[in-house]
């Protein structure tokens, strides 16, 4: 009946608030039924190794940022990922099933369930929470506008040239028969679709992104830049993390509103001498209307400052960037990573399994000429000479400042 239905929902909601999963175990957990002597039944849910295997798995490939949500689940499928099957499912690994298993916060002990968000859950976790927030990291990156069908990611992609035949580079990856994988640059022999001869052998990407930050150390801008890059990127974001902060504090006010008034109805409900059946089920569906309410705060909240934290590490990445492009290079994510390496070089020449020369972009070369000039692998052909005017760099650098 329609009265039974919402108590065996209000008993649900009450063992979520306890920290227990009211619901089928997702994925890496199982449920579990035990007959007490009372004749009540004691139900809860525990892990799974034989899924929650694949569960570590799927979020330490994916913490690589070396694939996509659809690359990742077809790989786990050729892995052998075990897929729960139902009647008339296909058994394939869906990438949006794959996505809820990457978002899914009660592998770092969070109930979310009919609107209630408690953070306490009682199950055991498997699920390193420094691993979960990178996926997540990620995840949301992405979101910000990367494409769906990205092909394997490398902070080299469209910035490495061949030294000997001039052809692009690409990096590949590959598996041993051991299971693990290599990634590597590789010269692809072709300039305006015609295939070049070339000796060139594939070079180990780790070690060629060992020379990129090697090669970064040495950039380092001029002591008056860094001071007027400090000052703009201080007056760039007050303003900004003022209105995140304001509107931070308007949230918390009303979550801390919301719980008053949560408190209150249990104690309004404790001081009533008698309490009906009816005024029970009442006070439960104002407590659920409270918990959702609440819950839609605490997301607010969480966005606010999500928000917030990112315009804090926009700051760290940009005032590092003044001191240490090395230094800015090493805080970022690899995507941002890939994206201020190609602010600052504009190609990488590779030859013999290592970097031969670096192409720097404008202003950087102008702003840092006096200093690269002492390295050898900086070409800074580009930026006025002995013969040629330097008047459009100097322009130029002024106006990135």
């Amino acid at each position: 009946s329609r009265q039974s239905g919402r108590r065996i929902r209000l008993n649900m909601i009450r063992k979520a608030k306890d920290g227990y999963w009211p619901n089928k175990a997702p994925y890496g957990y199982q449920n579990k039924q035990e007959k007490l002597k009372s004749g009540k039944d004691k139900r809860w849910v525990e892990v799974d190794w034989e899924e929650a295997k694949w569960v570590i798995r799927a979020f330490e490939l994916f913490a690589t940022g070396n694939y996509s949500v659809e690359m990742l689940a077809k790989k786990l499928q050729e892995e052998g990922f075990p897929v729960r099957t139902r009647k008339g499912s296909s058994g394939k690994l869906h990438p949006s099933k794959l996505t809820n298993v990457l978002r899914d916060r009660f592998y770092i002990g969070v109930i979310a369930w009919g609107g209630i968000v408690n953070p306490d859950g009682k199950h055991e976790l498997f699920l390193d929470r420094k691993l979960f927030e990178k996926v997540q990291a990620i995840l949301d990156a992405r979101l910000g506008g990367a494409s769906r069908n990205r092909r394997l990611f490398s902070v080299l992609k469209g910035l490495s040239w061949c030294g000997e035949c001039g052809s692009r580079c690409t990096v590949e990856e590959h598996t041993t028969s051991s299971g693990n994988v290599i990634r590597y640059a590789r010269c692809l022999k072709s300039q305006k679709s015609q295939k070049v001869k070339c000796n060139q052998a594939y070079a180990n990407e780790e070690e060629i992104l060992k020379e990129v930050e090697r090669t970064l150390k040495l950039v380092q801008l001029p002591t008056s830049i860094v001071l007027k890059l400090r000052k703009r990127v201080r007056a760039l974001f007050a303003d900004e993390q003022e209105i995140y902060e304001k509107a931070r504090a308007d949230i918390l006010n009303k979550l801390e509103d919301t719980k008053r008034r949560k408190k209150n109805l249990v104690m309004q409900l404790i001081d009533k001498d008698k309490t009906s059946e009816g005024d029970f089920d009442v006070y439960e569906e104002i407590k659920v209307d409270l918990a959702i309410e609440e819950k839609r705060l605490t997301e607010q909240l969480d966005k606010i400052e999500n928000q917030l934290a990112s315009v804090v590490r926009t700051i760290e990445i940009a005032l590092a960037l003044a001191t240490s492009c090395y230094y800015a290079y090493k805080k970022a994510e690899p995507e941002l990573q890939a994206l201020l390496v190609r602010t600052f070089f504009k190609e990488v020449i590779i030859e013999d399994k290592q970097i031969v020369r670096v192409v720097v972009n404008d202003p950087l070369g102008y702003l840092c000429r006096k200093r690269l000039s002492k390295y050898p692998i900086f070409d800074l052909t580009t930026f006025g000479g002995p013969e040629g005017s330097r008047t459009p760099d100097l322009l130029r650098a002024k106006q990135a400042l």
